[in-house]
């Protein structure tokens, strides 16, 4: 009976079919068919909601993709706005390494960071 495709075997479908006639008709009644289209309906709501995230996702990663993009041109343009300048000693060695912005010639001011960490040597105590 629920054998649609007539080859004499029941696929997954046509086997929960045949699960779902507990009365032995040979057919689904509304109440089974309804149920079904309940649970496909549900199954299309998040089905939905998992496609709007996926959505959201891709259009945060291009996002952030751009702005990375957009940080490294900034970076490229305001690296060639500056160059670097050495002083000489009296003994021919150079020392410093100034940023000098190219239009005005003056120093850009940057900001440094030492980190002084004494380490000493753990000795072994033999008992």
């Amino acid at each position: 009976m629920y054998d649609i495709r007539g080859d004499g075997e029941l696929d997954e479908a046509e086997l929960a079919m045949r699960h779902m006639d507990t009365s032995g008709r040979g057919y689904l009644t509304n109440e089974k068919v309804y149920q079904l289209m309940q649970d496909h309906v549900q199954t299309q709501r998040k089905l939905f909601q998992f496609k709007r995230i996926i959505i959201g996702l891709a259009v945060l990663v291009v996002i952030l993709a751009l702005s990375n993009l957009g940080t490294s041109f900034a970076a490229a343009i305001l690296s060639k706005d500056t160059v670097t300048k050495t002083e000489e000693t009296s003994d021919g060695e150079e020392f410093g390494a100034d940023l000098i912005d190219k239009k005005t010639k003056e120093k850009v001011g940057t900001q440094t960071a030492n980190d002084s960490i004494e380490v000493n040597r753990a000795h072994l105590l033999v008992y």
